[in-house]
């Protein structure tokens, strides 16, 4: 192996142990995928057409966390946070950015985003409260819900096969757990919050302006547009290794 090829694996997967090729998943979505997302945001899809759509063709929601596929470790439809409340997606992923679980609430496409006063509009209002909510009952019980949703990653098919609601991970079990806590994922989770509301290609001027004001203002959560999720799954880097 040459100097050149030696330090690009180490860039692209800093331990061996616990990494894995990116093209041994091939979790991203392919140019007809992204054809079938475009023809059933084309029409007026219900939210649960667009969350059965996203369940089969995961890669749109894996493709927004992390860096590639070598850094996903689980991928979850409908988990569980708490006794209470359920997430629509959960995407578990480990690298140098930290061990992580970002969780995931779709909103149909056809919802506006803002009132004509730019406020949040009634759906979205709904989801921000619904984030609201699993964050006041994951902070105070962070540990458990991390070390629950380990052990249901656990528990999962691994990829290509998957459970009945389209869930999996992406290794062994016990590679799985290593990976997690090898990244951080026992002492510093990062647990994210994505609401998924709208296209990009409705919004008006000023409403563009102040969606990516509250992107860019540290908000607890971030919205993204239909278009987005499809653009960055779609345009995500990966390696060829």
């Amino acid at each position: 192996m040459s100097d050149r090829d030696r330090v690009l694996r180490e860039i692209l997967f800093p331990d061996a142990s616990v990494s894995h090729s990116a093209n041994e998943l091939n979790l991203a979505p392919t140019l007809e995928e992204l054809g079938d997302l475009a023809e059933l945001l084309a029409g007026d899809p219900a939210e649960e057409e667009l969350q059965k759509f996203l369940a089969h063709h995961s890669g749109f929601i894996t493709g927004l966390f992390g860096y590639a596929d070598s850094s996903t470790l689980a991928f979850f439809a409908k988990p569980r946070i708490g006794a209470k409340f359920v997430a629509d997606f959960a995407v578990m992923v480990a690298d140098q950015g930290a061990s992580g679980i970002s969780l995931v609430e779709i909103e149909p496409s056809t919802e506006r985003l803002f009132t004509k006063d730019l406020r949040p509009a009634r759906r979205y209002q709904i989801a921000i409260g619904q984030i609201t909510e699993w964050r006041e009952w994951i902070e105070p019980n962070q540990r458990t819900f991390c070390s629950d949703m380990v052990a249901r990653a656990q528990s999962l098919p691994e990829w290509p096969s998957r459970a009945e609601n389209r869930s999996f991970r992406t290794m062994p079990a016990d590679r799985l757990a290593d990976s997690w806590r090898t990244f951080g994922g026992d002492d510093f989770p990062v647990i994210s919050y994505t609401i998924v509301c709208g296209r990009w290609a409705n919004l008006s001027a000023e409403e563009r302006k102040r969606l990516m004001l509250l992107n860019a203002k540290g908000s607890p959560f971030q919205t993204l547009t239909h278009d987005q999720v499809a653009r960055t799954a779609f345009q995500r880097p990966f390696t060829d290794w």
